[in-house]
């Protein structure tokens, strides 16, 4: 299980990977704004009920175009 503190937050990458995501997919998904995330330090972290909603958010609208343009800026290292 991902480090937990008591307000209920974890590690981003740590909990999407046990959900079964995969490490590029992970990123993608926090880069894209699908899953809001904020950073202390060099970790990351994601609350707990935004990632049970996780599921929700990709049948929204947009929610692929999110996730292509995560993928284009990682390839190109642009922002548009």
């Amino acid at each position: 299980m991902a480090p937990v503190n008591q307000e209920g937050f974890t590690l981003a990458v740590r909990a999407l990977l046990e959900c079964g995501i995969g490490q590029t997919k992970a990123n993608e998904i926090i880069r894209s704004g699908l899953l809001p995330t904020f950073t202390i330090g060099r970790n990351r972290y994601v609350r707990r009920a935004d990632l049970a909603t996780l599921p929700e958010k990709f049948k929204e609208p947009g929610a692929a175009a999110q996730l292509e343009a995560a993928r284009y800026r990682r390839k190109t290292g642009r922002t548009a």
